[in-house]
């Protein structure tokens, strides 16, 4: 699975800011001002229907098994009914707001046609964490050689919210194979799980961003807690890994500095006044206003393709396209039923990850986790189907759950039943 982990990995990682000149996915490039992904998109298509014609996998009702397919059902027909109304409101922008949505619902079922059957999909997503702390540790010596971003004054390796999401997902699958499935592979492959795991966790330290940070510690955390519910981790294996975050840790604060790492967490405090802390408000209003939008409107929202007019954060923005609140703007783009599909496909999608991951599987267990700490995140991050790479390794996530968690979980029961 390395050569399609390689392939993923390409897709997923954008490489922005890699350098102080920034940069773009390499397939965001246009063609006689064609975007390389429209057609990378229509191949994807093309091969959705090949698939299918092949391939006996019924998707659906894998999903339906994890209480899944009718939370996606909901969302899809709460997005043909935002898109109907955009195109009677004449909207400039009908397809800005759920395009990666396409994008994973074509991308799911090509991959689980490809991954049924496979062996050593149960490597995929490590080997994808592995290469993510290859992508890791590009950037701590892009650093490390004078390069970086400037954040408050502190250069970091990193400010990329993308790059630093697929640095918490690798982090955290690499712990969880650490955890849980280390005393059954090779001691290299081993090795290059700790790396990779400190590499992925020392970026996301050293990005100096608060909701990375809290993204990964409420990870990390939900992950010991199921491990020590369900008696698969010792207290000693905990307190090991308690001692590996804290040297980690060390080496963000003696790089950074004590005190700029002291004012940054006080600055989680939305009404603490430092220099770190200059955004709270902002953040605050933001959210503020797009309450007052969605009060005209609860039902339908304010629809996709829109945007509005601020009051409390004109300084900032007179206007806004979207809200630093996942759950609020799927409201604000989808109305109230927007809003309920949002949350019941991401706790179903949670709930069917966490299932799995019990039945010896880590890294569907940490893709959980991180899904379940995306969701605390979500309270005061942008839409993350913005992002093309971050939805390609959501339909990859959701293909091993449905290949893979789904014989794990489901087939021998139904083979039993079959029998009886």
């Amino acid at each position: 699975m390395w050569g399609l982990a390689a392939i993923i990995a390409l897709f997923t990682w954008p490489g922005n800011e890699f350098d102080t000149e920034g940069g773009v996915l390499w397939y965001q490039t246009r063609i006689e001002g064609i975007p390389v992904s429209y057609a990378i998109v229509a191949g994807l298509l093309l091969l959705a229907v090949l698939f299918a014609s092949c391939k006996g996998v019924n998707v659906g009702a894998r999903l339906s098994d994890f209480r899944i397919w009718i939370w996606a059902l909901v969302g899809w027909v709460t997005l043909v009914v935002a898109l109907v109304a955009a195109v009677f409101r004449q909207s400039s922008e009908p397809f800005v707001d759920w395009r990666n949505w396409a994008v994973l619902a074509v991308t799911v079922p090509v991959m689980v046609a490809f991954l049924e059957g496979r062996k050593g999909v149960r490597f995929l997503l490590p080997n994808l964490s592995i290469l993510y702390g290859g992508f890791a540790l590009a950037h701590l010596g892009n650093w490390l050689a004078g390069g970086g971003n400037d954040l408050f004054g502190v250069r970091i390796p990193l400010f990329d919210g993308y790059d630093l999401s697929l640095a918490v997902f690798g982090a955290s699958v690499t712990i969880a194979c650490l955890l849980f499935r280390a005393p059954s592979v090779a001691p290299s492959y081993r090795t290059l799980l700790l790396i990779a795991a400190v590499s992925n966790a020392l970026l996301v330290l050293l990005s100096f961003r608060r909701s990375i940070w809290a993204y990964l510690v409420a990870a990390v955390v939900a992950l010991i807690v199921l491990g020590l519910r369900s008696k698969r981790i010792s207290m000693g294996t905990g307190l090991g890994l308690a001692a590996g975050a804290i040297a980690v840790a060390t080496v963000a604060v003696i790089a950074i500095g004590s005190d700029a790492i002291t004012e940054r967490l006080s600055s989680f405090n939305p009404f603490e006044d430092n220099e770190f802390s200059a955004t709270n408000a902002d953040h605050v209003n933001d959210i503020g206003d797009a309450l007052g939008v969605v009060a005209e409107n609860p039902i339908l929202g304010l629809g996709i393709g829109e945007s509005y007019e601020t009051q409390l954060i004109a300084n900032w923005k007179p206007e806004s396209f979207e809200v630093h609140n996942a759950f609020l703007n799927a409201w604000l783009k989808f109305g109230i039923l927007g809003l309920v599909g949002f949350i019941g496909f991401h706790f179903g999608l949670i709930r069917g990850l966490v299932k799995a991951g019990k039945n010896r599987l880590p890294d569907l267990l940490a893709a959980g986790c991180v899904v379940g700490a995306e969701q605390i995140v979500n309270l005061v991050q942008t839409w993350i189907y913005n992002s093309i790479q971050l939805t390609l390794l959501r339909a990859v996530i959701i293909a091993v759950l449905v290949t893979v968690g789904w014989r794990a979980v489901y087939s021998e029961n139904r083979e039993l039943a079959r029998v009886a």
